[in-house]
């Protein structure tokens, strides 16, 4: 196995309140690793660690195939094949569904913007079926289908997902779930996502990643022991 992400002593938080207390985690090339824990614990802060949001303190880093991209801007991590799909304000309400994918790839030639529009319509039908629909007054599962769209205009090596799942019925979720196991095996693309829904995810996921007070508490692998005390530990 090689190594994508590599977080090393990574320490950060908001103002003066330290969030994330030296994690540190590897995530594989192709691999679907899952962030757990219970609401505070740092879960999306790793997230936004890895997006540049949050600036690290101290002596941390953060490399992504060998090179350190801590301290890089958004764009610059966007060319490097990363993308962030938040839990909200992750599409833009007002416009529609092809406008809103022509804004994700506003840095691409025209030929290029609509060459990779028109796979990501192929892709996922629903959205073609509504292209004309503003974002606002799709479904909740659709507009995920549409930010995970807008994310794949930019041909990504790894994608952070914030709670994909969240507001999503249990149909909703299977197929927002099934639609991230096929980037891996059809595109062998890596996600990191930050997810509540455990035992559905677990079906999907590599590898899960505990997180309690900001710290690491513990790592599993594709086998999930969710009813032990490591893991439920995690959620006291």
């Amino acid at each position: 196995m090689e190594t994508l992400l590599a977080l090393d002593n990574v320490t950060t938080g908001y103002g003066k309140k330290t969030v994330l207390h030296n994690v540190s985690f590897r995530l594989e090339k192709a691999d679907i690793g899952v962030l757990i824990g219970s609401n505070g614990a740092g879960k999306s802060t790793v997230l936004r660690a890895i997006y540049g949001l949050n600036p690290l303190w101290e002596k941390g880093e953060i490399t992504f195939d060998g090179a350190r991209i801590d301290g890089l801007g958004v764009e610059r991590l966007i060319k490097k094949g990363i993308v962030y799909i938040p839990q909200k304000n992750n599409t833009f309400h007002n416009m529609s569904v092809m406008d809103n994918l022509a804004t994700a790839g506003w840095s691409l030639s025209d030929a290029v913007s609509r060459k990779r529009i028109a796979a990501v319509l192929e892709q996922f039908p629903e959205l073609g079926k509504n292209r004309k629909k503003k974002a606002g007054d799709l479904s909740g599962g659709q507009r995920q289908l549409l930010a995970l769209g807008m994310g794949l205009i930019h041909r990504p090596r790894l994608i952070l997902f914030d709670e994909p799942s969240a507001g999503l019925d249990a149909k909703r979720m299977r197929g927002m779930f099934g639609a991230i196991a096929n980037l891996k095996q059809e595109s062998r693309i890596a996600s990191l996502i930050v997810e509540h829904r455990v035992q559905a995810i677990s079906e999907i996921a590599d590898r899960f990643i505990g997180l309690k007070l900001g710290k690491i508490h513990a790592t599993f692998g594709k086998e999930l022991p969710l009813h032990g005390e490591a893991a439920e530990n995690l959620f006291i």
